[in-house]
């Protein structure tokens, strides 16, 4: 049997291969949940430092390795320099948990039946501010975004 040379034939396995990993864990117990590798090093990154996109593989590895190397020094972890950025995206995953569980950083997890959970990286200013989030009732279907940011001043809706 040949293996397809068409793109995506790779990231769909491993996509495939994460989701059953998912369910799989799920089954036993374990709480799983999802995260985006790309917003997790924009959140743990500098106001200063740009995120290029992966599809500047070299600016894009360069970037990540600086993020990841402030990251395990602020933890005093020593880790490999990632050879790729399928490992920096795992890596920054790994850290942020660290963080978390250390009590040097944290992470919030946002619920959704629909969509299931997510999790998003926080510094420790950000997870003090996180705190103090405000839960608002969902606003109305015809109520476009930008007023309801306004009116709710940025707060979080509830589920229900």
């Amino acid at each position: 049997m040949s293996v397809p040379r068409g793109r995506g034939w790779l990231f769909t396995r491993f996509m495939l291969a994460g989701f059953a990993t998912h369910r799989a864990l799920e089954q036993l117990g374990v709480d799983t949940f999802e995260s985006y590798p790309y917003l997790v090093f924009s959140l743990w990154k500098a106001a200063s430092e740009r995120l290029p996109p992966k599809s500047d593989r070299r600016a894009a590895s360069k970037a990540r390795r600086a993020i990841l190397a402030r990251l395990t020094r602020s933890c005093r972890l020593t880790a490999p320099v990632a050879k790729s950025l399928d490992e920096a995206d795992a890596a920054v995953l790994a850290v942020t948990a660290h963080l978390s569980a250390t009590g040097r950083g944290g992470a919030l997890t946002f619920h959704s039946q629909v969509h299931g959970r997510f999790l998003l990286a926080l510094s420790t200013r950000d997870l003090v501010a996180a705190r103090d989030l405000e839960i608002v009732p969902r606003p109305p279907l015809d109520v476009d975004g930008l007023a309801t940011k306004e009116r709710t001043g940025g707060g979080v809706f509830s589920a229900g």
